[in-house]
């Protein structure tokens, strides 16, 4: 089973919670490697304002937005972000000193307003092992002025990620199937929602597929997320014209390879939790001190 992110800088501070380690120029080729997802292969250019909601997380120790950028993540609230566990877990929950949000811009190079955290929260019961109850969310130190995006709730599960629906995965992953290549501007790509059985057959992922998890993709490859786009959001249609947060970019073997579906958390499994993060009083952190937790379960 294979992480999907990507080291863009040098390795150090969170650079530490990547299983890639190359270090990538920007759009242009890298070393090749067999790392798992994610990135975007296959897909297309963002417009500015097509995605308001998503946020790059950035490590906080790299002054540079594109070399500090290591996954992506989804404005809920206009405090809290909703990103993958696996992006600011090692054994550990990262200080929430360790990493900043890039708000408001589609361009890693240009725009936008870098923000302080000041709580990381990640799922109680996250298995590195198995990437089961991979979600964390993540407090700004102050509210910011965008447009969210809803998660997608138990109650709207069946209607909203059915088979055959067509869902957008976003991020500044890796764009190539063999060889490297980040881009400085988000992209996006549609990917059909599988079932779980079609993503569990022998050629896929024999049962590595939990019931928490969503899978997105084609039977053929070609699009798909990558290396880089770990924590991002997979959304669909709320049937109001709008969007709503199905997936949390999270694994996958290779990338955009025949059978080899993106995998996602499926939040609306995890609705009840976010709900009770998010609503839960927080005393504001003391100057110079970051809280890192581990919320319990519902």
């Amino acid at each position: 089973m294979q992480i999907m992110t990507a080291v863009r800088r040098p390795a150090a501070g969170i650079a530490t919670l990547l299983l890639a380690a190359a270090l990538a120029v920007p759009d242009g080729p890298a070393r090749a490697g067999d790392v798992a997802k994610p990135q975007i292969v296959g897909g297309e250019k963002a417009a500015p304002g097509e995605f308001p909601w998503q946020v790059a997380l950035l490590d906080g120790s790299v002054g540079n937005t594109f070399d500090a950028q290591f996954c992506g993540g989804a404005l809920i609230s206009e405090r809290w972000v909703a990103t993958a566990a696996h992006c600011v877990f090692d054994g550990r929950v990262e200080p929430p000193s360790a990493v900043d949000i890039l708000v408001g811009t589609i361009s890693l190079k240009s725009g936008g307003v870098r923000i302080d955290v000041d709580t990381i929260v990640v799922h109680p019961r996250y298995d590195e092992r198995t990437s089961e109850n991979d979600i964390a969310l993540l407090r700004l130190v102050e509210p910011v002025d965008v447009e969210t995006l809803p998660p997608v709730t138990l109650g709207e599960e069946t209607a909203l990620t059915a088979a055959g629906t067509l869902a957008t995965a976003i991020g500044w992953g890796d764009t190539l199937v063999k060889g490297e290549r980040f881009p400085v501007d988000l992209r996006k790509v549609n990917v059909p929602i599988v079932t779980n059985r079609v993503c569990n057959g022998p050629r896929s992922y024999a049962g590595e597929v939990k019931t928490k998890m969503l899978c997105a993709g084609l039977a053929a490859g070609g699009k798909d997320s990558c290396q880089g786009d770990s924590g991002g959001p997979l959304v669909v249609p709320d049937g109001d014209g709008g969007f709503a947060l199905a997936g949390i970019t999270s694994w996958g073997a290779r990338c955009a390879a025949p059978n080899k579906y993106g995998v996602y958390t499926r939040v609306a499994r995890f609705a009840t939790w976010i709900e009770k993060v998010v609503a839960a009083p927080r005393r504001a952190p003391a100057a110079g001190v970051s809280t890192a937790v581990r919320a319990t379960a519902p």
